[in-house]
């Protein structure tokens, strides 16, 4: 994984001073390369020793990219606001077979049959009744 090094540049503008440090884009929080401005050389160091640590921690923990984590992130976030407490991996297992059988080619009279076969044990049987002699 590359590691960045957060250089520090001064900048001098209409006569002003200030600091600013790169973000590449792979570790920027918007996935898009920025710069961070500092008024002090001391802030602008003190910011760089926290992305420098940041970055060599995330590289230990995970083979994820800032980008992935930040997907995972949100994908969990989603599923808190619909209140499902599941992790990634049991999200997928439920929604992959929705998927699957959604592109799956099958004839009317199987469907009308698996359909049937499925909802045989949820039903009362006053609705079982009534299922069986309308069809």
């Amino acid at each position: 994984m590359r590691q960045a090094t957060f250089s520090i540049h001064k900048v001098i503008q209409n006569g002003y001073t200030f600091y600013s440090i790169y973000t590449p884009a792979y570790l920027s929080p918007t996935g898009k390369k920025h710069y961070q401005y500092f008024g002090t050389k001391a802030e602008a160091e003190r910011k760089r020793a926290e992305l420098i640590a940041s970055t060599r921690t995330e590289s230990k923990i995970t083979d994820l990219s800032n980008v992935q984590i930040r997907d995972a992130q949100r994908a969990l976030e989603r599923l808190a606001e619909h209140g499902l407490e599941l992790t990634l991996d049991r999200a997928i297992e439920l929604a992959l077979p929705v998927l699957r059988s959604s592109g799956r080619k099958i004839t009317v009279d199987q469907l009308f049959q698996d359909f049937a076969t499925a909802k045989q044990n949820d039903w009362s049987d006053v609705s079982k009744r009534a299922f069986n002699t309308s069809a």
